[in-house]
């Protein structure tokens, strides 16, 4: 199911972060969003989640209006991973992540085989399968991540909005949810995620989304897009580009004053 937007503005009362915007995220495609703090990413990705009304254009979400749809019907098309989890939990750690399956929820009575089936396999493929009776608060914050990734992955949607997964993560496990991410693009889904890193971006993303925060945004393939030249003005400082292709990284030199 493809995510796209046409005419999108998004902003606040007397700034506007983004213009115009243009996008068509389709199954198969991994988009990466960069931009230094206060640029708008969250903002963005909120807006194309129908988590917040864009200030004029509009976001559909396969040919609807997203505004459309049912809550417990988008949430079985589109998961969200936000940055700050609303409320605290208190219950074991497979509990929270069968949270993921009440959009499929066919009974009240109850979870199914297939709900708890889903649940294992989303804990074993974030390396927690082991954990699965601990509560939740006892765990380290990147297993708390972990375990927020593992419900979405329980919920299971077509489209994957990610407002920086990786935060809190050790770099083993940054890997592991890059490859758990794009093989979900691989397998059909829509993947978007926020990112800081432009090595996973250059290594996993095949389309980013770069947001200078002056309302012009670049959309497009990676390798077109991520050059030293783009990131130098989107993050205001000097870089140093080394490798090829999706190797590519770059690395921060004396920042800019312009």
């Amino acid at each position: 199911m493809m995510l796209a937007c046409a005419g999108l503005e998004v902003g606040f009362p007397g700034r506007l972060l983004a213009r115009d915007l243009a996008l068509e995220i389709r199954p198969g495609e991994c988009w990466g969003i960069l931009g230094m703090n206060g640029s708008g990413k969250t903002t963005v990705l909120h807006t194309l989640g129908g988590l917040r009304a864009p200030e004029g254009g509009g976001v559909k979400l396969g040919g609807r209006p997203i505004g459309g749809f049912a809550p417990r019907e988008l949430a079985r098309e589109l998961g969200f991973l936000l940055q700050d989890e609303p409320g605290a939990f208190w219950g074991s750690l497979q509990e929270y992540v069968l949270l993921g399956r009440h959009p499929h929820a066919h009974s009240l009575f109850g979870w199914g085989a297939d709900d708890l089936e889903r649940a294992e396999r989303a804990l074993g493929a974030v390396d927690l399968a082991g954990l699965s009776q601990r509560s939740l608060g006892t765990l380290s914050g990147g297993e708390r991540q972990r375990a927020r990734i593992a419900l979405l992955l329980a919920q299971a949607p077509n489209v994957y909005l990610l407002d920086e997964p990786l935060q809190h993560l050790d770099l083993r496990h940054q890997l592991e949810a890059m490859e758990i991410f794009r093989g979900l693009a691989l397998a059909g889904c829509a993947v978007a995620m926020v990112l800081h890193d432009t090595l996973w971006a250059s290594r996993y993303c095949d389309h980013v989304l770069l947001l200078p925060g002056d309302g012009v945004a670049l959309a497009g393939p990676t390798p077109e897009l991520l050059t030293r030249g783009n990131l130098e003005r989107l993050f205001r400082c000097e870089l140093q580009e080394y490798g090829q292709g999706a190797q590519r990284h770059f690395l921060p030199g004396a920042p800019s004053r312009v």
